[in-house]
C-alpha cells in the first residue's frame, strides 16, 4: 500500500470522526478493513510522512481502548493537519492565523 493511499484513507477516517459523522467503534472497524498494519510498521524511516502516519494510525487503532484512547483534542489536531490549519509539528499555519 503506498503512502498516498494510506494518507487518503487516514484523512477520510479522521475527518469523519472529528466531525461526528463516524463513531470511535466504526472508525476502528473501518481502519482494520482499509489499512494493513504491516504497511504502516514497514514504512521506510526516511519517508517524510512516516512519523505522522504512524502516530495517527496508532491513535486511531486505540480509539476504543480504555486508558489508551486519544482525546477529542488529539483527533482534532490530526484533522486540523489535514485541513491545512496546523503543521505536523503542531504549529498553526500562517493561513489559519489570519
Amino acid at each position: 500500500m503506498d503512502t498516498a493511499k494510506i494518507l487518503a484513507d487516514l484523512k477520510e477516517l479522521t475527518l469523519a470522526l472529528a466531525s461526528g459523522k463516524a463513531s470511535r467503534q466504526a472508525t476502528v472497524e473501518e481502519l482494520g478493513k482499509r489499512i494493513d498494519p504491516d504497511s504502516i510498521y514497514n514504512m521506510k524511516p526516511d519517508d517524510p510522512q512516516a512519523d505522522f502516519i504512524t502516530e495517527l494510525f496508532v491513535s486511531l487503532e486505540h480509539l476504543t481502548e480504555e486508558g489508551f484512547a486519544p482525546s477529542l483534542s488529539e483527533i482534532q489536531y490530526f484533522a486540523e493537519c489535514f485541513e491545512g490549519k496546523r503543521t505536523e509539528n503542531g504549529r498553526y499555519t500562517p493561513e489559519a492565523q489570519i
